[in-house]
């Protein structure tokens, strides 16, 4: 299993809001997105989708086939009336912890 640490940052916020957490690499970008409604404090109310280089991502994508690289980020767009967008870094890859289940928030 490979894991990978990822910082969302919801953009154009004074002061920055931001979380850190680890997932595994090969979690469909359906379940990233309930993960960062967990993370964020969103409750799932609106529309939502993943976008890298202006195109829009397949909800069963897995992560690591979009972000391979620490450094790589996606965009993360939620409720298309007011704009939230989030930028999703992958910062790295920590080695998984024995017994740990993820993902986890940091």
């Amino acid at each position: 299993m490979e894991v990978y640490a990822i910082k969302v940052t919801l953009l154009g916020t004074r002061p920055p809001v931001w979380r850190r957490f680890l997932v595994e690499r090969d979690i469909p970008l359906r379940q990233l997105h309930g993960v960062l409604q967990e993370v964020m404090g969103w409750w799932n109310a609106h529309l939502h989708q993943f976008v890298i280089n202006g195109q829009k991502q397949s909800e069963k994508t897995k992560l690591g086939d979009v972000m391979s690289r620490p450094g790589a980020s996606l965009l993360y767009e939620y409720d298309f009336g007011d704009g939230w967008q989030h930028e999703v870094l992958f910062e790295g890859c920590p080695e998984p912890e024995k017994g740990k289940k993820y993902p986890i928030c940091l």
